[in-house]
């Protein structure tokens, strides 16, 4: 009897199998954790980013009346989390389809992250191909080639707080996705609105609706300045206000400060229907600290000042100063 439960044993794990599922519980976790949607999924995203697969999508959402849901999805794993905050309880489905040493390493990010006192691993082999069979060549050739319509991808990137979320589908894949020493900057291509710059889960821009912005950024101050010839912008990195300055026939000079080389990186790559911008001879940029170079400018340099900022947090945290704003009144002719 021994010895056939070993021939089965041995037999079953030599087979070929398609994937790997883990079912991992965690108990005792601390609640306050357990109910904030950031929280969770940003533990969840690690977790996805220790398998060292690229991250294509994540979606998390509270539920009525405690409690977070969603799932990280990579290129070759699909990593699901539901919480229950009044048991300090968490359950995750980890599904991967390919050969992976970092499965349980992934996990265990969650468990210390969670803070959870007990914890506990299912692993399960799927799709043996012992017992499930390849298809045909021809058939899958034939799969394969079907017309576009008939196997589109159903891809969804988000921009959510706690209180509401915006979502815009995806042509497919990031097109870039670098973290930069101040931010993670990412570019996709949207159904809708056309490859759309996005900064640490952010929407920033989208080359269907750029104009909007940079146009009322930048032509009600050089308008009523009437006759601007050296301009400053800070920030703005994906180069659209200074497009819009740079319109001006009278302009002499536009200085552009931007922090993040990756954002001008970025857009130069992917969007280049404002940045473009950087193009032209009368262009002027400059990478680093635009609250410094403002500190040190000279008096009266600049005939306007536009600060092309995002949220008063990380690198443009501050922006939102009175010691800036005073530099840049003394900056102003």
């Amino acid at each position: 009897f021994f010895d056939k439960c070993y021939f089965f044993l041995k037999t079953i794990m030599a087979s070929k199998v398609l994937g790997k599922r883990f079912i991992l519980e965690l108990k005792g976790c601390c609640p306050k954790q357990l109910n904030e949607v950031f929280v969770v999924e940003e533990a969840a995203k690690k977790a996805a980013s220790v398998l060292a697969f690229p991250v294509l999508n994540s979606s998390f959402h509270r539920i009525h009346p405690q409690g977070v849901s969603g799932n990280v999805m990579t290129t070759y794993a699909q990593l699901s989390v539901r919480t229950w905050v009044s048991y300090g309880y968490a359950a995750v489905d980890l599904l991967t389809t390919s050969e992976t040493d970092n499965a349980r390493a992934s996990l265990e990010s969650l468990k210390e992250h969670f803070k959870a006192q007990n914890s506990s691993i299912v692993e399960m082999s799927q799709g043996s191909t012992d017992v499930i069979e390849k298809l045909d060549d021809a058939v899958v050739e034939e799969g394969i080639n079907k017309p576009a319509k008939d196997c589109t991808p159903n891809l969804w990137i988000s921009d959510k707080d706690d209180h509401s979320v915006l979502s815009l589908e995806m042509k497919g894949p990031i097109l870039y996705d670098k973290q930069s020493p101040f931010q993670r900057v990412q570019v996709v291509d949207t159904v809708k609105y056309g490859k759309t710059l996005v900064i640490d889960g952010a929407f920033q821009i989208t080359e269907g609706d750029e104009y909007h912005y940079h146009e009322m950024i930048a032509h009600p101050a050089m308008f009523t300045h009437g006759n601007a010839k050296n301009v400053l912008i800070i920030g703005g990195g994906d180069g659209g206000s200074a497009r819009e300055v740079l319109r001006h026939p009278g302009l002499e000079s536009c200085v552009q400060v931007e922090i993040d080389a990756a954002v001008v990186e970025a857009c130069k790559e992917h969007i280049p229907v404002t940045a473009d911008a950087y193009k032209h001879p009368k262009m002027n940029l400059i990478i680093g600290d635009g609250i410094q170079y403002v500190k040190e400018a000279k008096d009266a340099s600049f005939d306007v000042v536009i600060v092309d900022g995002c949220d008063p947090v990380g690198p443009a945290q501050g922006l939102f100063s009175v010691e800036f704003y005073t530099n840049v009144y003394r900056i102003l002719k």
